[in-house]
């Protein structure tokens, strides 16, 4: 029967080819159909001490009793081990276009690679994504162009993570489209395309939600773009509640009125009725464009410009000119005011003779009462006249007037001559209602 091998043409071959059964059993031949003398034993090519039921090279490639395959190594403890180098999966290898196919430990794809299941990774990063190329779908191999997971809840889980960037998207070449895109068509959205949140309750907790930038010194962009074509609803909410139903939230509508404390602003801004507002003030401030308005400190006057700057003063004058004061001396009523109002400051001026000019005092009448209360306003006005134009006398309490009631002057001297013509000014500040 040994003969007959001999005699076979494939001798010549196996002469240079030495097939080598460890254990100590002599070389064993095949008929080429199928039969083989020891089958028990390890068969090496190019080996004398095959270490794996069959091996090539020197642990090159080697396959164990229990079937799992070895390249790189004689020890497989999987199915298939790869140790150093590349695996690839080409579909053309004239056209594949392989970036990192040589590098040790990477896997290369030619064509579609479809996931039944987890992928898992180091915690470093996912990337790869080269300038022009696309991700094939994942869990979705019908939607190519994107990372899809199809209608299942997909996970990632950062829970062990301090200091680390969880996700990083990159696109630094990009000049159109979007390095990320979550949108829906769905005519019945009723939930929220996204969801960041941070619901850590610690005073430690000073980081930021979410962080918008436009870094870049000559950048011309747009940090934040928001827009709505919707018939209602908002582009823009902010709640300060702790949820996102504050009826007295900051809100940008669909319109682009903006509502400060009130989520239905009718006109283009609206601020509660609760709220204030707080305009820009300073000494002498600069209003130059059409609508700007400003608090002066210098002179407590609101100033706004309409074709110049204008001022709208906080202040109001009552003015009563009297001829003959000897006889209205005492008791002079000359000023009522629909509101509550504040006596600021007064003036007298003295015109003709003016030997000796009016010392000048004033009270308020309670009205409303059949006995009414008459109460003093702190300081005495004296009066000048035209040419020496004394300064005013800065009221003190108490010089708050009650609305309707009477503001009256008396005359605390003998002025000389009589007959003389006096103007009696006095400034007003209207009191918060």
């Amino acid at each position: 029967m040994l003969k007959e091998y001999f005699m076979r043409p494939f001798l010549v071959l196996l002469l240079m080819v030495p097939v080598l059964f460890s254990a100590d059993v002599a070389y064993a031949v095949s008929d080429g159909e199928g039969n083989e003398i020891f089958p028990d034993s390890n068969v090496g090519i190019g080996t004398t001490m095959p270490l794996s039921l069959f091996e090539v090279g020197s642990r090159q490639f080697n396959v164990t009793a229990t079937g799992n395959v070895g390249i790189g190594t004689s020890v497989p403890a999987a199915r298939l081990d790869v140790v150093g180098g590349a695996v690839r999966v080409l579909s053309d290898p004239a056209t594949a276009a392989i970036d990192h196919g040589g590098v040790s430990g990477t896997l290369y794809i030619q064509g579609d690679f479809e996931v039944d299941g987890k992928i898992y990774g180091d915690g470093s990063a996912l990337t790869g994504v080269n300038a022009g190329t696309n991700w094939d779908a994942i869990g979705d191999p019908s939607a190519s162009g994107a990372i899809a997971f199809g209608a299942t809840v997909q996970t990632m889980d950062w829970a062990a993570a301090t200091t680390q960037a969880g996700l990083t998207l990159s696109g630094n070449a990009l000049t159109s489209g979007s390095i990320l895109t979550v949108s829906s068509a769905s005519i019945g959205l009723t939930g929220d395309l996204a969801s960041i949140i941070a619901s850590g309750n610690n005073a430690a907790v000073t980081g930021s939600v979410l962080k918008v930038g436009l870094t870049g010194a000559s950048a011309a962009g747009t940090a934040l773009n928001v827009t709505s074509a919707g018939a209602s609803g908002y582009a823009l909410r902010v709640n300060d509640d702790g949820t996102y139903a504050d009826s007295s939230a900051f809100v940008v509508d669909h319109a682009g009125n903006v509502g400060v404390g009130t989520v239905a602003p009718a006109s283009t801004l609206e601020i509660s009725p609760s709220g204030t507002f707080a305009a820009p003030q300073g000494a002498a401030p600069a209003v130059s464009r059409a609508g700007q308005i400003a608090v002066d400190l210098t002179d407590d006057q609101l100033v706004y410009y309409g074709g110049a700057k204008r001022v709208l003063p906080y202040e109001r004058t009552v003015c009563v000119t009297v001829e003959n004061l000897g006889a209205a001396d005492d008791d002079f009523g000359f000023m009522s005011m629909p509101d509550n109002v504040t006596l600021a400051r007064g003036w007298c001026h003295c015109q003709g003779t003016c030997t000796t000019e009016a010392t000048i005092t004033l009270e308020t009448v309670q009205t409303g009462t059949a006995g009414p209360t008459v109460d003093p306003v702190g300081g005495t006005i004296t009066c000048s006249d035209l040419v020496t134009g004394a300064g005013s006398t800065t009221f003190t309490p108490d010089n708050t007037v009650d609305a309707l009631d009477l503001v009256r002057f008396n005359v605390t001297n003998t002025p000389v001559p009589t007959t003389d013509k006096y103007t009696l000014c006095v400034a007003y500040t209207f009191d918060a209602q």
